[in-house]
């Protein structure tokens, strides 16, 4: 059996999130998804590139609560977990990026090739090559 949290974030400007979707995977079964709407840092300032990938504007985040305003809540999700991102590098950059995400609870394990960071990612995309 199988557990993992997979991770998509979509960004207003780079590694600046504007939404975060995950999957918890336990026992090989999903059993729990959630997705939040994030107030951007750069915010009213969204890329327009950006835009057109995710289809979310300005107008949609603009009464949502930033990243560090939900960090208490995100966090649980990845603490102990193997992390599982379709493009890790850029995942792993906009948590990074991201004031309370760069310095985790110390419940966290590792993150690869991350430090101070902490849990285990897999990289699907490389995989999907």
């Amino acid at each position: 059996m199988f557990d993992f949290v997979s991770i998509d974030f979509e960004t207003a400007d780079k590694y600046i999130p504007c939404s975060l979707g995950l999957t918890v995977v336990e026992n090989s079964q999903v059993v729990c998804t959630k997705n939040w709407l994030i107030k951007p840092i750069c915010f009213p300032y969204f890329h327009f590139y950006a835009q057109r990938i995710h289809g979310i504007h300005k107008e949609d985040v603009e009464n949502q609560p930033e990243f560090n305003a939900l960090w208490q809540e995100i966090s649980p999700f990845l603490e102990n977990k193997v992390i599982l991102a379709h493009n890790a590098s850029f995942d792993i950059n906009v948590l990074r990026k991201t004031p309370k995400a760069s310095r985790p609870p110390s419940t966290l394990r590792k993150w690869i090739a991350m430090p101070p960071l902490t849990a285990s990612w897999l990289w699907t995309k490389s995989a999907a090559r």
